[in-house]
């Protein structure tokens, strides 16, 4: 391994050692979507009362039956669904801006607050959203338009369509690796203008990105096996012991490991491209 890219696993490192609160956003996210979710089962009756598997089928059958029996349950079933997503995207988008915000001050050694990163975010909250619909929008209009030839009778065409899936694929995610540093270091606003200058990068330091990609995909993998292993492996002390306690102590425990890994990862990604672009 080049010294740059240990440099900028270092550099992640340091900012997570040396800034804790990094790890906040991620634990507030994590903790915030099974919240979402408790409360959709809360209000359309679904969360499960029932301790048997066939008394919690039972319920959440009969209270889906009224989808199509009762008006209002279904206004209220899809309405809720429609405010808690919404709710969801911007309070996540806000959350992960705030992160990137505090891993960014941190690569610069500046100091990091909570309120100030999270007031900051706000400038980078619809920049993120577009920047997501339209990546979403060119893997969805390339897929779509290649899907088409597999419907087609033809084994060739089909096995060329797959072929040419999996290129775009990997194009795709090797452009758009940087977009969300492009945002934060450079100020990017315009999607196509973020999206053109990670490509540019891309192009100008290829053999980094691909080496930097790949370190990148092996940290996460193996940070996340580890962390799934800890996680199973406080299960079975729990179930030995007080099942409860056990249970709790084991998902908080998964629950900052996982917040952990994520902020690393990141700060390992935000940090490649912030010593590759600096003098």
């Amino acid at each position: 391994m080049s010294d740059i890219h240990s440099k900028n696993i270092g550099d992640a490192w340091k900012i997570i050692k040396f800034n804790p609160k990094v790890i906040i956003p991620p634990i507030l996210l994590s903790l915030f979507v099974p919240f979402l979710a408790l409360i959709f089962l809360l209000i359309n009756k679904l969360f499960p009362t029932s301790l048997s598997i066939e008394g919690m089928i039972s319920q959440i059958t009969s209270s889906l039956s009224l989808l199509f029996t009762s008006l209002p349950y279904t206004i209220t079933f899809f309405a809720s669904a429609i405010i808690l997503i919404i709710i969801s995207v911007v309070i996540g988008l806000t959350l992960q801006a705030m992160g990137y915000v505090m891993i960014t001050a941190a690569s610069y050694k500046k100091k990091i607050g909570l309120f100030s990163s999270w007031r900051k975010s706000a400038n980078f909250i619809i920049p993120m959203f577009w920047l997501k619909f339209v990546t979403s929008l060119i893997y969805l209009v390339t897929f779509g338009i290649l899907a088409l030839f597999l419907i087609i009778d033809s084994i060739a065409l089909a096995l060329l369509a797959v072929l040419v899936m999996i290129l775009f694929a990997i194009f795709y995610a090797v452009s758009f690796f940087y977009n969300i540093p492009v945002i934060f270091y450079l100020e990017k606003r315009d999607p196509f203008l973020v999206i053109k200058r990670s490509y540019k990068f891309l192009r100008r330091n290829l053999g980094y990105v691909i080496l930097t990609m790949i370190i990148f995909i092996v940290l996460k993998l193996g940070l996340g096996l580890f962390t799934s292993l800890i996680s199973r492996i406080g299960m079975i002390f729990s179930i030995g012991g007080s099942l409860i306690p056990g249970t709790l102590a084991t998902i908080l425990i998964s629950l900052i490991l996982g917040a952990l890994v994520k902020a690393f990862i990141d700060s390992y990604l935000f940090s490649s491209f912030k010593n590759k672009i600096t003098p």
